[in-house]
C-alpha cells in the first residue's frame, strides 16, 4: 500500500493513555490526531472502523480508516484482522465506543499487541470527517509468490462472500522446464477454507515475468468464475506474435482467449455493494489495466512501491509518456485515502 499519512520527523510521546480490567486501552481524539500527524498509516498504524457500511454512508469516516464490521462472524472478523501485523498498533472505533471497545478487546485475545478503542466513537471525534464516496472497504488477502515476487490478490466483500482474484500465477521451473500449481493450490486452500464464491479472475496485464494460473482455476473452481483481462491485450498479442513469427493458428489476436476485455470507464459492483472501476494506464503494455474495487485499487505493474518507482517501459508497445500519463491519471480520479495494491515488490535489505 502506498497512500499514507506523510510522517514527520519529531517523536511521538506516547501518555494519557488508560486500561482496566474491563476495557481495551483508551485513545482520544485529540491523541489519535497527534498520531496521525506524526505517524504512517498502515506502516506505523492502522485504523479501523467497525461500523456498519449503512452508517459510514450517512456519517462519513475518518480518511484513511478501513471498514471491518464488527457485526461479521468471529471467523470472517478474524480472517480480516490476520492480514495485519501483531505488532503495528491498531485503533478501533465505532460511533460511540462500544463496539470498538469489545473489537479492541478481541484483537488483544488474537495476539494484537497494541490495540486502542477511540473514546467517544465517530461522535467524539474532532478531526475532519470524509465523505462517503462510494468506496466501502473489500478484504483484501495477499499471497505473494516469491520466485518472482508476484503479488496475487483474494478480494471479497464481506457481506455475500463473493470474491475476485487478481493476479494469480503458475508455477514454472526453470531447471526442469515444467510447471505446477502448488501456488496456486494455495490460493484455492483459502478461498474453500473460507467458502468462497469467486465470480472473476481479473488479470492486470499480460505478464512478462510469470505464467498465469486462470485457466487452472477457473477449471477447479466450482462457480466458473470469468476472466477478465484489458481489451488491448489484442495489440499485446499482436507485437508478440509478429515478434515470434506466431501464425494466426498459433496466437489469434482477438482476445477470444478470455471471457472479458475490460475498457477504460467500466464499472460494476462486488457482492453486495463495493463498487468496482476501471481504468486504462498503459506504460508497462498497451494493456495495462488499474482496478479499483472500493476503498483499493490494484495497479498490476503501473506502479511499485516508493523505494522501486514503476515498471520497465521498454517491452514492445511500453511507454514511459503513456506510464506518466498513467499515474497521474490514478492520482486525479480516485480518492486520495485510496489503498494500492502492486503487482510486484523487490524489497532490498532495508525493509521485509
Amino acid at each position: 500500500m502506498l497512500r499514507s499519512i506523510l510522517h514527520k520527523s519529531q517523536p511521538f510521546v506516547a501518555y494519557r493513555f488508560y486500561s482496566t480490567s474491563r476495557s481495551a486501552k483508551q485513545i482520544t481524539s485529540s491523541q489519535l490526531t497527534e498520531w496521525m500527524n506524526q505517524k504512517k498509516l498502515y506502516s506505523d498504524m492502522i485504523i479501523v472502523d467497525v461500523r456498519e457500511r449503512s452508517e459510514i454512508e450517512e456519517k462519513g469516516k475518518i480518511k484513511g480508516a478501513l471498514n471491518i464490521p464488527f457485526s461479521l462472524s468471529a471467523e470472517l472478523f478474524k480472517g480480516a484482522l490476520s492480514e495485519f501485523n501483531k505488532e503495528t498498533p491498531i485503533i478501533f472505533h465505532c460511533r460511540g465506543g462500544r463496539r470498538s471497545d469489545e473489537a479492541a478487546l478481541m484483537a488483544e485475545k488474537l495476539g494484537y499487541k497494541d490495540c486502542y478503542s477511540l473514546v467517544g466513537g465517530i461522535e467524539a471525534w474532532q478531526g475532519p470527517v470524509q465523505a462517503f464516496m462510494n468506496n466501502h472497504s473489500p478484504w483484501v488477502h495477499t499471497i505473494l509468490e516469491k520466485e518472482t515476487e508476484t503479488a496475487q490478490y483474494v478480494v471479497t466483500d464481506f457481506a455475500t462472500k463473493e470474491a475476485y482474484i487478481i493476479d494469480p500465477v503458475l508455477d514454472y521451473d526453470p531447471f526442469a522446464s515444467k510447471v505446477h500449481t502448488a501456488t496456486a493450490d494455495n490460493l484455492l486452500k483459502f478461498i474453500e477454507s473460507y467458502e468462497l464464491n469467486v465470480t472473476k479472475i481479473i488479470e492486470t496485464h499480460v505478464h512478462a515475468d510469470h505464467l498465469s494460473s486462470a485457466s487452472y482455476l477457473k477449471q477447479k473452481l466450482p462457480s466458473k468464475p470469468e476472466v477478465c483481462i484489458g481489451a488491448n491485450v489484442t495489440k499485446v498479442q499482436k507485437v508478440f506474435g509478429e515478434r515470434y513469427n506466431l501464425g494466426l493458428d498459433e496466437l489469434s489476436p482477438t482476445g477470444e482467449q478470455f471471457d472479458v476485455l475490460t475498457s477504460d470507464g467500466m464499472q460494476w459492483t462486488l457482492g453486495k455493494d463495493i463498487h468496482c472501476s476501471v481504468i486504462s494506464t498503459p506504460g508497462h503494455t498497451p494493456a495495462c489495466m488499474s482496478y479499483r474495487l472500493g476503498d483499493a485499487a490494484f495497479v498490476g505493474d503501473t506502479l511499485f512501491m516508493p523505494d522501486i518507482g514503476t515498471a520497465r517501459c521498454d517491452f514492445p508497445g511500453g511507454s514511459v509518456k503513456d506510464m506518466y500519463e498513467s499515474i497521474h491519471k490514478m492520482y486525479s480520479q480516485w480518492p486520495d485515502d485510496t489503498r494500492i495494491y502492486v503487482g510486484h515488490d523487490y524489497p532490498g535489505s532495508h525493509r521485509s
